[in-house]
C-alpha cells in the first residue's frame, strides 16, 4: 500500500510532450506539468541560447556571477539571512543563474508575452497576472541535486477554523508542512504561481533535467526537503526548443548534471497579480526597456494597476507613469 503522502510511483503514467493547448490543460489539471514540443523554433532557439551564453560569460568575467547548487550550498534554508558573496565559485558554487533577464535582451523580453503559452498561463492564474522573474539556470557537471520545493511556499495552508493561525509573515522559505497524510476531503490551495522553463538545449536524466513529482500539486503539503530525494521524482526529458510549464504547487528541483556539458534552462514564473513578485521591475528595469515596452509587457511587469491595487496616486489611472514630480506635504495658500 503506497504512502498518502506520495502521489505518484515510477510506472505510474507521466504526460508525454505535445503540441495542443487542449492536452497541456489537461496535463496540467491532471499531473500539475505538461511538455509543450517547439515551444521555440529554431531561429528563435538559437538567438535566445546565444544571447544567453554571451551574457553568463560576461558576468563571469565581471565578477558578477550568482552560482550556486555546490555542496555546501542550500538556496532554501535561512535565505534572507545569507550573506551576498555566498554563491559564488570560490565559495563552491557549480551552476550559474543569470537574474532580471528583461533587461538583458529583447529576445528574452518577448518570451514574456509568448502567444502559444500565455493561454496555458490563463487556465492556472487568470487574464491577469504578473512576471514574477526572468532568469536562467545553467546548470553545469557537478552541480548537487536540489531539495523538492513549491513555488508558492508562502501561502497559508487551509485550516479549521478553530486552528491557531500561522501568521503569513511568520512562513519560513523551505518549512516542511508535509508531516500530515494528504487527505483527499482536506481544502487545498489554488495555483497561484506557475513556471515556464524554456530548454536551451534537450534536457535529459543525465544533465539535471528538472525533478518534478507528477501529482503533487494535489497534495495540500509541502514536500520533505531532503537530498537525496526521499519521494519519487521524474527527470523531465525535453528536446531543445520545448517548454515545461508546471504550476506553483508542484514538487520540484534542479537536477543534478551528471553529464559533460552544461543543461541551459531559460525560466519565466509568474503569478497571480496581488502576489509580490520575486523580481521588482519597477524599480529595477532599465528606463529604456520601459519606455519601449508594449502595453502588455507593462501589464506583465507590474505598470498596471490592478483593482486599485499598485497606484501611485489616483486609483482609476490604468497604468502607472513615472511622475515628474510627486505629490507631498502641502498647505493651502487661501
Amino acid at each position: 500500500m503506497r504512502d498518502s503522502i506520495v502521489p505518484w510511483q515510477p510506472g505510474d503514467p507521466v504526460p508525454q510532450p505535445t503540441r495542443s493547448q487542449e492536452q497541456g490543460i489537461d496535463d496540467l489539471r491532471e499531473f500539475g506539468y505538461t511538455i509543450i514540443e517547439n515551444a521555440l523554433e529554431s531561429d528563435r532557439l538559437t538567438a535566445v541560447r546565444d544571447r544567453l551564453i554571451a551574457q553568463a560569460d560576461a558576468e563571469v568575467e565581471a565578477g558578477i556571477a550568482f552560482e550556486d547548487q555546490g555542496t555546501e550550498q542550500n538556496r532554501t534554508k535561512d535565505y534572507d539571512q545569507l550573506p551576498e558573496d555566498t554563491f559564488t565559485a570560490a565559495n563552491g558554487g557549480v551552476n550559474q543563474r543569470v537574474w532580471m533577464l528583461v533587461n538583458k535582451g529583447q529576445v528574452f523580453r518577448d518570451l514574456v508575452t509568448h502567444r502559444f503559452m500565455t493561454p496555458l498561463i490563463e487556465f492556472l492564474l487568470g487574464p491577469q497576472f504578473l512576471l514574477s522573474t526572468l532568469s536562467a539556470n545553467i546548470a553545469k557537471p557537478g552541480g548537487v541535486q536540489m531539495g523538492l520545493h513549491t513555488d508558492q511556499w508562502w501561502m497559508p495552508r487551509p485550516m479549521p477554523r478553530n486552528e491557531a493561525p500561522v501568521a503569513p509573515g511568520a512562513i519560513d522559505r523551505g518549512e516542511y508542512y508535509g508531516a500530515g497524510n494528504a487527505d483527499p476531503e482536506c481544502l487545498i490551495n489554488p495555483p497561484c504561481a506557475c513556471n515556464v522553463m524554456y530548454c536551451l538545449n534537450d534536457f535529459t536524466e543525465l544533465n539535471g533535467g528538472t525533478r518534478l513529482v507528477p501529482k503533487s500539486h494535489l497534495t495540500g503539503l509541502q514536500p520533505p526537503p531532503d537530498v537525496p530525494h526521499t519521494v519519487p521524482s521524474i527527470g523531465a526529458e525535453a528536446k531543445a526548443g520545448s517548454a515545461i510549464l508546471f504550476e506553483g504547487r508542484m514538487w520540484h528541483g534542479t537536477g543534478a548534471n551528471r553529464s559533460n556539458g552544461p543543461r541551459l534552462g531559460l525560466l519565466a514564473t509568474y503569478c497571480a497579480p496581488q502576489f509580490r513578485t520575486q523580481e521588482n521591475y519597477t524599480l529595477g528595469i532599465n528606463p529604456e526597456v520601459r519606455d519601449q515596452a508594449s502595453p502588455e509587457l507593462l501589464a506583465r511587469l507590474g505598470f498596471k494597476i490592478w483593482n486599485a491595487y499598485g497606484r501611485i496616486g489616483h486609483p482609476h489611472v490604468k497604468y502607472v507613469n513615472e511622475p515628474t514630480e510627486p505629490v507631498g506635504e502641502m498647505t493651502p495658500h487661501g
